[in-house]
């Protein structure tokens, strides 16, 4: 019991127990889907259409402007446009300015060559989000983050900014615990 508690305690078995945890949450019922979350991809017959990698701005401001009008709670752009993709970049900011229920994807990285800025037009506002996480032993990620602290700034995650946006039409928000 000593020799097996010591092995434990040492970390011997955690690569077999994270995949025993992995294979236990595969077993889980599936859980129906909530028809009001739409997800909308950019597959590879939509890249050879536009003929072009990355999508160029006007493309994504004529869609993120589509759904808009359908006056979702929240919309998230997951990708990167931290660098201007002709034609159509001033069409993009203005769509962006115009929403603030939109919200778009950065990372916050390590340094300045792994971190990747999000739209100029929506620095230091609160409809940006990181994509960041946390890699356990083994290459796998179990965890998802919510916020980030750097030095003298805060960061939310993309999915908890996109989770709030969703929730204050029913006036649920972060307040703390009255007990802590």
């Amino acid at each position: 019991f000593v020799g097996v508690l010591g092995l434990r305690l040492a970390g011997s078995f955690e690569t077999f127990e994270l995949t025993v945890y992995d294979w236990y949450l595969r077993l889980r019922p599936d859980v129906p889907t909530a028809a009001r979350i739409v997800l909308i991809t950019v597959t590879e017959h939509d890249m050879r259409q536009q003929g072009t990698w990355p999508i160029p701005d006007a493309t994504i401001a004529r869609a993120l402007d589509l759904l808009a009008a359908s006056r979702p709670r929240a919309i998230g752009l997951d990708i990167y446009r931290d660098i201007p993709v002709p034609p159509g970049h001033d069409a993009l900011e203005t769509v962006l300015r115009n929403h603030a229920n939109i919200v778009v994807l950065t990372q916050i990285g390590l340094s300045a060559e792994t971190s990747v800025p999000p739209p100029a037009v929506l620095r230091d506002t609160e409809q940006v989000g990181f994509s960041d996480v946390v890699v356990d032993p083994g290459g796998t990620v179990r965890r998802g983050l919510l916020f980030l602290e750097q030095e003298d700034s805060t960061f939310y995650s993309f999915a908890f900014r996109l989770a709030l946006l969703y929730l204050q039409a029913e006036n649920i928000g972060p307040r703390p615990d009255a007990t802590h």
